[in-house]
């Protein structure tokens, strides 16, 4: 086993947890720090002091399944070589548990550099692979995507607790409303020598009500806006990790809203498409940053990971109850008519209209737009591509809406955004 070197200590503190976060949700990120040996978990733990997280750690595989079971882990820093369960063990019996298996997980070893060896890491679950001994600043860069995910989500189910609680009340006192008014109408009926004065209170309860009902309006319009600041803050995160995504997954939602529109959909399903198509490469946080920007073409390893990206932003996004089926629309948006898609193989009818409309949005913008591993192509090639396959990987009525919008009005991204 390698030793990892202590970094300089800034003082005399010994300290399980990192730091304390002040914000509103100021309880730490929980990572767990799996190492077999003590000195090396304590040079991990420095390494990470300051970042606004706690550190549970495990000298051995049984404690660190141990620990899954009490903790609201954030993050698994694995060892691989132990001796009574392996890293490699650990991981694929957290992938198949359903407490764990959306916990990321970080091979940090000193075991060969051999592509086998860091294959079959990543094929029992890893997101990434470091080796010992590693760069502290290399660590935390890669540490503080996943604390701020993690507390992204943390505030998204918060927030979404707290909308339910204030929907409930809500339409709990229009209930009570609506009982008062009836009441009064049965008691109107039966005392005729009041009509007068209880038809002037029903009128003054009724514009009450109905002030009552534009309010509960407007904070539901609040509401969503939140949870839209929140999505945003999302693809935000996806966008740090890949600087080709900054304005790819804006720019594949206006086209996406812009197709929805021009078949006509319902203006709440359109928003829901809108919604979906600003974050569909979430699931991109968890792949490799050098994998997300290599020039060049990707090998099959490499791709492979690539292709997990909508499963993986699936598993971040179902756990939100959203009002429309976005974490579906996400795990979709990848599939072909034809089955030849990805993560399912679905075709056709099995796949929902909102995937298919995102699916040849994001063709479009892909060939527009420069890539890592090419330059643009070009909005030409972009209409080829999907007038060549359509009704092959591309629902045709999909396809029949884009070419009206991109043939009309001289249009490019920029000036249809401003439209």
């Amino acid at each position: 086993m390698v030793v990892l070197e202590p970094p300089i200590k800034k003082n005399d503190r010994d300290l399980s947890m990192c730091a304390k976060v002040s914000s509103p949700f100021d309880e730490p990120v929980k990572l767990l720090v799996v190492d077999d040996r003590p000195e090396n978990l304590f040079v991990i733990e420095q390494v990470l002091d300051g970042m606004g997280c706690e550190c549970v750690k495990a000298t051995s595989g049984q404690e660190a399944l141990s620990s899954l079971l009490k903790h609201d882990i954030a993050l698994a820093l694995l060892d691989v070589q132990m001796p009574d369960m392996s890293g490699f063990e650990v991981a694929e019996f957290m992938r198949g548990k359903k407490q764990s298996r959306q916990i990321p997980i970080i091979f940090i070893t000193a075991i060969s550099k051999e592509p086998i060896h860091v294959f079959h890491g990543y094929q029992s679950g890893a997101v990434d692979y470091l080796f010992k001994p590693f760069e502290p600043h290399v660590l935390q860069s890669k540490v503080r995507v996943f604390i701020e995910l993690h507390r992204q989500k943390r505030m998204l189910r918060h927030q979404a607790q707290e909308l339910e609680a204030r929907m409930a009340a809500l339409e709990e006192e229009v209930r009570q409303r609506q009982l008062i008014e009836n009441a009064l109408r049965d008691h109107q009926n039966r005392l005729q020598e009041v009509v007068a004065a209880r038809t002037a209170e029903l009128a003054s309860m009724n514009e009450q009500l109905s002030q009552e009902i534009v309010q509960h309006r407007r904070t539901e319009a609040e509401l969503r806006k939140v949870m839209e600041g929140v999505i945003q803050a999302m693809a935000l995160t996806a966008e740090i990790r890949d600087p080709y995504t900054a304005g790819h997954q804006r720019r594949v939602s206006t086209l996406a809203a812009a197709i929805a529109r021009e078949m006509q959909m319902a203006d709440e399903q359109i928003e829901g498409i809108r919604l979906a198509a600003l974050v569909h490469d979430l699931g991109k946080i968890y792949v490799p940053a050098e994998i997300l920007s290599k020039p060049g073409q990707l090998n099959p390893i490499e791709f492979s990971l690539i292709k997990v990206h909508p499963q993986l932003g699936y598993d971040i996004l179902q756990t939100i109850d959203f009002p429309w089926p976005i974490a579906q629309i996400v795990l979709q948006h990848q599939e072909r008519l034809d089955g030849s898609g990805y993560p399912q193989g679905l075709h056709g009818e099995e796949i929902l209209a909102g995937a298919k409309i995102i699916g040849v949005a994001d063709v479009v913008e892909a060939m527009t737009f420069h890539r890592p591993y090419r330059p643009a192509l070009g909005i030409d090639k972009a209409i080829e591509e999907i007038t060549t396959n359509q009704g092959r990987f591309y629902d045709a009525a999909v396809v029949a809406a884009c070419l009206r919008i991109l043939n009309s009005h001289h249009f490019t991204f920029d000036n249809f955004e401003k439209v």
